[in-house]
């Protein structure tokens, strides 16, 4: 196969689909291969996209890095299996003809057979590209200025180091803000790939159109993007993309052109130059256009690390660039030919301006820097000697000179591996002895001084102290020692000082003790005046004195006698005994006096010595008298009076000795009197007893009623009580029979619905009505002896039943109605007994009236009931009543007892209307209808 006919098949490969990733059920791997000797990215995306295209599969070796394995399937053809005779003979030539594709064609190969890789197999393929990576400007973020006025530029490009268009997980391929299509300065697509980025600033300061000269040396394919204009740097990174890109380049050749028309001051522009080659070399850029750039944002280039303290090393910087050389003046007519030269131990002679020029080739520059060179502080610092356990305070008095620096740290070394910070600051040591203090100071330039000096920590006594011997007789002395515990000078005192024969001995004696005494010891260094203390108790055989004070008996009845005793214990045991007051005691020298005092609390006080300490003791004796009360009582018969626990009933002198609280006989005298009590009974005579009786002498009243709720009903037994006049309560029974005067409360109708006035009705002359009426009275027992009913006027119509008038009648009548009339009556029953011989009236009145069946109405309506009287069944007939008709039913009280309404279509209707359940008598119904209103009687008779 020629060279074209490889390249055209090359070419096709750009329209021939990648297969896909898969790994299949039966593959056999038949090699590997390594991708780290292939140089560029583009040449190993061209060999695996090659190898899946023959019908491989690729996959990560696991065990060998940067290796991939290649599979086939377990059927694939014989010419397929020979895998190394392919790599070796057919894809190296296929990759040398990739090379003859321009430089454009192969960056848009490598886009397209990007997409088509495993992302696994491309971090495999890229992986090793990431060791080396610049650690100086390879991102826009670390972008580095650079003034095009200062000459040329040159920089050792990368090799291995990366692309600012991938990451190690990521994609690949470059893309917007690096690959953009369309026209940049006669420029397309640009930068494909952008291996070993190196990103550079610039700020505009001369107006004009630049022209960025770029080359490499060696001569090596480099290429370049350029972004601007902006404002600043500050988010300039995240605005580069392809509509700010202002030129680039995917030139083959080793030198580029950046074009940057019209730049204006203060405008920013990220030029971005990659080494395409990853071969070894320097790249060189210069300006050389019409504008110019801002050197104000580059480092300068000359400097130093100062300012210096004397005595340090000064260190001057220049700027370094391949290829130049350096010349230095300074102060004291110093020189140096080194980029980087050194002054050591430094003076204050030193201070001043010093000057570098830096040459390449035939181009200069200089620079100058200014050495400041500051004075050392004075250390120094005050303490005083302290006892161990004592803080030590240390105070700074370093100075310096405050107009050029001020201290601005205090450090400590306490020289016992302590440390502190501060001007003022304390320790406190843990052993007794003479330390090495070291004082650091440093100023605001870090100018530092030192000083040590002796801090003396003196011993702090540790005393002990002893008791010889340790537990003495009562009355008895010891012989007490202290020591300091530690070496050196000391001094001794005892306390308390006045029970000791000498306080300020290291060794002394006590004084005769009659009590355990615990002295105090404080021991004093008299170097430095540290003190402590300590104590030591003598203890003490037996005791002091104690006593106390009894009596045989406490408490006394008039005219006894006791004994009171002073009891002593301990001390020296030789006793004498003082009592006082000494009224009523027999001895006041004894120790057991007898006693005999009066009336009243006595307190006798005794004073015990055993020849070296007194106890006075106390003891009280209450006396108490005899006495005799004597009582008088009133009891009425019958009743008791409680003496003493005893209930007594009858009169005379009772006599009880009783023992006090104090068992002090007295003697109570009590004279009991009882008085009589009467009982009497009458009977009231039965002539008497009507209605009330008055009955005892206090007046009370016995009085029929017929309520329930008052205390006497009618006749029987009753009982009243009354004081005497002895004042004892006295019990009459009176036995009486009661009768009552009769009171009619009402004549009713048998009927018990009816009311008065009753109506009663002759419905015809021909017939007769009759009405019973009878006399009611509520009280249970009828204490009446006759009733007389008669009508108040004669009068033929009516008739009574029996006559009363002549002959005795009882509580029921009747009343006849003898004829048709409309007419009101009254009748009367008059009722005697005994207790009213002139009788009491009851009057009622009856109403009379007769009543048509049919009744004229002024209105053409008409309006009948049929048939009238009846009962209870009837027929209603409307008469010139149309439409909606309402019926309303009275009784003979004017009562409403029923209320409809029917509608009438013609001229007349008639329904049906029962009564059936209401009682015999007169109701009147009125009819309403538009045409008028209409009543009618109805007799209801059964």
């Amino acid at each position: 196969m020629n060279r074209l006919t490889r390249i055209f098949a090359i070419a096709l490969m750009l329209f021939i689909p990648m297969k896909q990733w898969a790994q299949q059920p039966a593959q056999i791997k038949v090699s590997e291969f390594s991708v780290s000797h292939i140089n560029t990215i583009e040449d190993r995306v061209f060999l695996v996209h090659s190898i899946l295209d023959k019908g491989y599969y690729c996959y990560r070796n696991p065990d060998v890095p940067n290796t991939i394995d290649v599979y086939v399937a377990s059927d694939a053809s014989d010419e397929l299996s020979d895998f190394d005779f392919y790599f070796d003979n057919v894809l190296y030539e296929q990759l040398n003809e990739f090379h003859y594709l321009s430089k454009a064609m192969r960056g848009e190969l490598f886009v397209q057979w990007r997409r088509g890789l495993d992302d696994e197999i491309f971090k495999l393929i890229y992986e090793d590209f990431t060791k080396g990576v610049r650690s100086d400007n390879p991102t826009c973020e670390t972008a580095l200025p650079f003034c095009t006025n200062n000459g040329l530029y040159n920089f050792p490009a990368g090799v291995n180091a990366g692309s600012p268009c991938t990451t190690l997980f990521g994609i690949e391929m470059c893309s917007d803000p690096y690959y953009c299509t369309g026209s940049h300065q006669g420029q397309d697509n640009c930068l494909s790939t952008a291996p070993n980025p190196a990103f550079y600033f610039m700020r505009i300061a001369d107006p004009g159109n630049l022209n960025i000269y770029m080359y490499s040396t060696p001569s090596e394919d480099i290429d370049f993007d350029c972004w601007g204009p902006f404002e600043s740097m500050d988010n300039a990174c995240d605005q580069l993309s392809c509509s700010t890109m202002v030129d680039c380049s995917y030139d083959p050749a080793a030198t580029e052109h950046c074009h940057i028309n019209n730049a204006q001051t203060g405008q920013y522009y990220i030029l971005l130059i990659t080494n395409f080659s990853n071969a070894t070399c320097n790249v060189n850029f210069e300006n050389i256009g019409t504008g110019s750039t801002d050197c104000s944002i580059l480092a300068p280039l000359v400097n130093n690390d100062g300012p210096y303290c004397v005595g340090e090393t000064i260190n001057l910087t220049a700027v370094g660039e391949n290829g130049a050389t350096y010349s230095w003046t300074g102060p004291n007519g110093f020189t140096s030919s080194q980029q980087n030269p050194t002054i050591t131990n430094c003076t204050l002679d030193n201070a001043g301006d010093y000057t570098c020029t830096i040459t390449i080739g035939n181009e200069h520059n200089q620079g100058g820097t200014t050495i400041v060179v500051i004075p050392q502080p004075t250390a120094t610092f005050e303490t005083t000697p302290v006892c161990l356990g004592e803080e030590t305070q240390f105070t700074s008095t370093g100075v310096t000179d405050p107009s050029v620096q001020a201290i601005t740290d205090f450090s400590w070394d306490f020289g016992d591996g302590a440390t502190g910070n501060g001007m003022t600051v304390t320790h406190t040591y843990t052993t007794a002895g003479t330390y090495q203090v070291t004082h650091t100071v440093t100023t605001s330039s870090q100018c530092i001084d030192e000083i040590t000096q002796t801090v003396v920590v003196n011993a702090m006594p540790v005393p002990t102290a002893t008791a010889n011997p340790s537990t003495v007789i009562y009355g008895g002395n010891s012989t007490i020692t202290g020591d300091a515990g530690v070496s050196g000078s000391f001094s001794y005192h005892w306390e308390p000082a006045d029970m000791v024969t000498n306080p300020d001995s290291q060794t002394t004696q006590t004084v005769p003790l009659t009590e355990p005494q615990v002295y105090t010891l404080t021991v004093t260094n008299n170097d430095g005046g540290c003190t402590s203390t300590t104590t030591v108790t003598v203890y003490m055989e037996g005791s002091n004195l104690t006593a106390s004070a009894t009596a045989d008996r406490y408490e006394l009845c008039e005219g006894e006698t006791t004994i009171i005793h002073a009891i002593p214990a301990n001390g020296t045991g030789n006793y004498t005994y003082t009592w006082n007051p000494d009224e009523s005691l027999s001895d006041t020298l004894t120790q057991n006096p007898v006693i005999t005092p009066g009336l009243g609390s006595h307190t006798y006080t005794c004073v015990i010595s055993d020849g070296i300490v007194d106890q006075t003791v106390s003891v009280t004796v209450n006396v108490y008298p005899v006495s005799e009360t004597n009582l008088t009582a009133t009891i009425c018969q019958g009743e008791s009076y409680p003496f003493l626990g005893l209930h007594l009933y009858e009169g005379g002198l009772y006599t009880q000795t009783l023992a006090t609280a104090h068992n002090c006989d007295s003697v109570v005298n009590l004279e009991l009197t009882v008085n009589p009590v009467y009982e009497s009974e009458f009977t009231v005579p039965e002539e008497e007893a009507c209605d009330q009786y008055f009955w005892d002498p206090q007046g009370h009243i016995i009085t029929y009623t017929d309520h329930e709720d008052e205390y006497y009903t009618m006749s029987g037994h009753y009982h009243r009580t009354y004081m005497n006049e002895y004042g004892c309560d006295s019990l009459v029974t009176m036995t009486v029979r009661l009768e009552y005067t009769p009171d009619p409360t009402e004549i009713m109708p048998l009927d018990p619905d009816n009311i008065t006035p009753h109506w009663v009705v002759t419905a015809s002359e021909f017939q007769i009505n009759t009405y019973d009426f009878t006399f009611w009275d509520h009280n249970p027992i009828c204490h009446w002896d006759s009733i007389v009913w008669h009508i108040d006027t004669p009068n033929i119509s009516w008739l009574l039943e029996p006559d009363s008038t002549t002959h005795p009648a009882g509580k029921n009548v009747k009343l006849y109605v003898l004829e048709r009339i409309e007419d009101t009556i009254w009748f009367h029953a008059n009722v005697y007994n005994r207790c009213a011989p002139e009788g009491k009236t009851k009057s009622y009145w009856v109403v009379c009236s007769f009543y048509d069946v049919d009744e004229a109405m002024g209105s053409e309506a008409n309006f009948s009931v049929m048939p009238n009287p009846n009962n209870g069944l009837m027929t209603l007939n409307f008469e010139h009543l149309t439409g909606k008709v309402n019926v309303k039913v009275y009784d003979m009280r004017g009562a409403l007892i029923d209320n409809f309404e029917t509608f009438n279509d013609y001229e007349s209707c008639s329904m049906t209307y029962d009564m059936g359940n209401h009682a015999d008598g007169i109701y009147h119904f009125v009819a309403t209808g538009k045409e008028g209103t209409i009543a009618k009687k109805v007799v209801i008779q059964r």
